[in-house]
């Protein structure tokens, strides 16, 4: 604050600047205002389905009967959100069903688009992927948006013995977004 805007571009430059390979500056970008932004992207991307994908796929296509969402996915370095694939929204709402119709060929030509929630709510019905939460947490403190969680259990922290080993500290770092 002291030094002035030049230093403080300059030192934000300094930092991003190195990073520009990461994430995916390539794809267009969408910014959602007024829907509920879900984010779905372990059932979108797996065929896991016991007791919280369950859930995730019995909810989700009562809230998109009732309600604006856009579901998403993280892109793969768990940064920032995407749009998902006609394949993962079937993955997500339709799943069990009519699994030998589904066609991922058409999965090559989606391109998908960069979602960022702007002012809205952010819904997360399932534990995010572990590499998400330090973004998560900072989107939950200092984007202005609303961020709601589906809480199950506390498991991996009540009876860590029990537990894989290191889950409990997976379970922590998702604990920072379930604080802000």
């Amino acid at each position: 604050e002291l030094d002035g805007p030049e230093h403080a571009a300059r030192t934000v430059l300094d930092s991003a600047l190195p990073r520009l390979g990461e994430g995916r500056p390539d794809l267009p970008m969408r910014i959602v205002r007024n829907a509920v932004v879900v984010d779905v992207d372990y059932c979108s991307r797996h065929e896991t389905n016991t007791g919280i994908q369950r859930v995730v796929r019995h909810i989700m296509p009562r809230w998109r009967d009732r309600h604006d969402i856009v579901p998403v996915a993280a892109i793969d370095e768990h940064t920032a959100y995407r749009s998902l694939s006609p394949y993962e929204q079937a993955h997500v709402f339709d799943f069990g069903r009519h699994r030998d119709q589904l066609d991922r060929s058409a999965e090559a030509e989606f391109v998908p688009e960069l979602v960022v929630p702007w002012q809205t709510t952010v819904v997360l019905p399932e534990l995010p992927h572990p590499h998400s939460s330090p973004f998560l947490a900072g989107l939950a403190e200092f984007s202005g948006n609303r961020v709601g969680i589906v809480a199950y259990d506390m498991i991996p922290i009540i009876t860590t013995e029990l537990r894989p080993f290191g889950e409990a500290g997976i379970f922590q770092r998702y604990l920072t977004i379930v604080k802000h």
